[in-house]
């Protein structure tokens, strides 16, 4: 699914000079390289075995250190500094802080799309946002709605 949301935003944007990948799991970086040769990623170099634990994220006492903060610190600097998209899931926390503070740093809405849902839809299908002055262009699979004048106080 990653690959093919990466191929969306450089069709329409155009090849990044990097794709920051961050993650807990290091087989998507592995086929991220694999099925995207064309594309320079880069991520944090760490353990991520750590994570592999059944216990829910709260219970898993091996992620609770300092060098585990640091690295999840440095995720949400790398990716707050993306400058084309940003590919996530909203059911992520992560995603909702640092896509709250790539539009904070940005002042408006960074191409993102959403791998499990939008934010806010109760059909949880997939959808694509981006605003870019003052216009919001929605796109759900399948349909198009038209251009939205935003307010400047949005």
């Amino acid at each position: 699914e990653y690959a093919e949301a990466i191929d969306r935003l450089t069709d329409k944007y155009g090849t990044p000079d990097y794709v920051y990948v961050a993650t807990d799991d290091a087989s998507v970086i592995r086929e991220l390289k694999e099925l995207r040769s064309e594309h320079k990623f880069k991520s944090q170099n760490f353990d991520r075995s750590k994570y592999n634990s059944t216990d829910p994220v709260d219970l898993n006492h091996a992620i609770f250190n300092a060098g585990t903060l640091d690295e999840l610190y440095t995720d949400i600097h790398q990716m707050v500094r993306c400058e084309m998209g940003f590919v996530g899931m909203w059911s992520s926390s992560l995603m909702l802080v640092t896509y709250g503070l790539m539009l904070a740093r940005r002042g408006y809405y960074p191409p993102m799309i959403s791998l499990d849902f939008p934010l806010g839809d109760e059909n949880r299908s997939l959808v694509t946002t981006q605003v870019k002055k003052n216009v919001m262009d929605i796109s759900v699979p399948g349909e198009l709605f038209e251009e939205v004048d935003i307010p400047n106080n949005f």
